[in-house]
């Protein structure tokens, strides 16, 4: 047990790498992962510069084109614009020149061109103007959708999936099951994941990962709808890789050989492995963490070439918010922000005094409780306001006692009715709606709340007014 944090160490500094993959690096790693598991022949592999053209050549390769091309040329190629195409396509012939010999270069690239460039060409649309990666014009309708995706996915999930597992687990799992099961998983099962799983997955999984699929998808499917994940996330699965390393070479002794194969992938980003040629995303060149949270004031917390994440403390927001000084934003783009996290944000940045004062702030009513947040009492204090917004705009301004410090109170506002102009008719307001038919009491039974998380007993008549513990 002495060990884990060097593991955990190990891979937190895995799953944030930037080092540039090249295809010296790669190419072993991927070679391995073709022969040994999936079974093939060693592929052609291309590096592409960031997860939405990685995406994009891998919807636009050969392999994929020749399969589904004629459903889809008329309706796809046509919205995807002459930069994407060419910038694409020029790293692929480059990457292909400089791995194979001219005989072949000349035979593949003349096959890339007749099967995606020709059937392209005629058909690209020149609505679509510089900005790479945010111009396709309109939807997919879902016929064509559902032919598509279901195609990419089974190459892409169903059939390399069911290799890795399959290869995998029949080396690994069969070995080590009832060894975790019996003598290690009931005793020091949790050490494990809560020092190693969660610790790295809270940072390179539920921050890292989701905030550029998030984006990804917000991107992608705003243009295209379109948008499969690859099965292998490389460095981002450095949580799982983290767990079954320590599992492998501290608990168990077993044959594992195949494995390793696919450990070496947290050397790489993302993997498309299609048959006989692999697309691979480049690592980003930034990832820019605060306590365990993406967090830049200055610019993208993750950056690749090309491709950007901006978050302020964990939270992914529109960019304006980080690049856009704070005296320079208009306190009425407060109204732009649906997301409660990004307005928190947003009020932290440019200051709940010049919102309130900007926008003609008005206090209705005022709180102040003493609510332990599990290690001692804390001061919540509460406002409700209304803010001159189209005519009136009522809010919830609260502490947030999980940001705040002795030496800085950070406050977030939520919107409420505006008929809720006292603390208690905004209070009764964030309440489930089971939960508002319980009358309150001093007699009345505990219960706890988290966020907008509020446990209460099932078969309870009264309950205290205020949570005993909120955080």
């Amino acid at each position: 047990m002495a060990k884990i944090p060097e593991y955990r160490d190990k891979w937190l500094k895995i799953g944030k790498d930037t080092t540039p993959i090249t295809l010296d690096i790669a190419r072993p790693i991927i070679n391995d992962l073709y022969v040994h598991i999936l079974k093939q022949k060693e592929p052609l592999i291309i590096i592409m510069d960031n997860p939405i053209s990685t995406w994009y050549a891998t919807f636009l390769n050969s392999q994929i084109s020749s399969q589904i091309g004629s459903q889809i040329n008329s309706q796809i190629y046509s919205q995807i614009g002459s930069q994407i195409r060419s910038q694409i396509l020029s790293q692929i012939r480059s990457q292909i020149d400089s791995q194979i010999s001219s005989h072949i270069s000349s035979h593949i690239s003349s096959q890339i061109d007749s099967q995606i460039n020709s059937q392209i060409n005629s058909q690209i649309s020149s609505q679509i103007n510089s900005q790479i990666y945010s111009q396709i014009s309109s939807q997919i309708n879902s016929q064509i959708y559902s032919q598509i995706d279901s195609q990419i996915r089974s190459q892409i999930n169903s059939q390399i999936g069911s290799q890795i597992d399959s290869q995998i687990g029949s080396q690994i799992y069969s070995q080590i099951y009832s060894q975790i099961r019996s003598q290690i998983y009931s005793q020091i099962g949790s050490q494990i994941r809560s020092q190693i799983d969660s610790q790295i997955g809270s940072q390179i999984y539920s921050q890292i990962y989701s905030q550029i699929r998030s984006q990804i998808r917000s991107q992608i499917d705003s243009q295209i709808d379109l948008f499969v994940w690859p099965y292998l996330d490389g460095q981002f699965w450095a949580s799982y890789f983290g767990y079954y390393e320590f599992i492998f070479n501290e608990l168990l002794t077993c044959d594992n050989s195949l494995y390793k194969y696919f450990l070496a992938t947290a050397n790489l980003h993302l993997i498309y492995p299609l048959e006989n040629i692999c697309i691979l995303c480049q690592k980003p060149k930034l990832i820019s963490m605060s306590n365990g949270m993406l967090h830049n004031e200055k610019g993208p917390s993750v950056a690749y070439d090309g491709f950007n994440v901006y978050s302020l403390n964990g939270v992914r927001v529109p960019d304006w918010l980080v690049l856009t000084r704070d005296t320079e934003i208009d306190p009425l783009r407060i109204k732009e922000l649906k997301n409660a996290e990004h307005r928190r944000e947003f009020v932290r940045k440019i200051g709940y005094e010049r919102i309130y004062h900007k926008l003609g702030g008005k206090t209705l009513d005022t709180k102040e409780l003493f609510i332990s947040n599990g290690e001692s009492m804390f001061r919540h204090h509460y406002e409700v306001i209304r803010l001159n917004i189209d005519g009136g705009w009522t809010f919830l301004k609260m502490t947030n006692p999980s940001l705040s410090t002795i030496d800085n109170e950070v406050y977030h506002i939520e919107g409420v009715p505006n008929d809720c102009d006292t603390f208690e008719k905004a209070w009764a307001f964030r309440k489930p709606p089971k939960m508002r038919q319980i009358p309150v009491s001093k007699q009345g039974e505990d219960y706890y709340q988290q966020g907008d998380v509020i446990l209460w007993p099932k078969d309870a008549r009264l309950l205290k007014e205020y949570p005993v513990i909120l955080t």
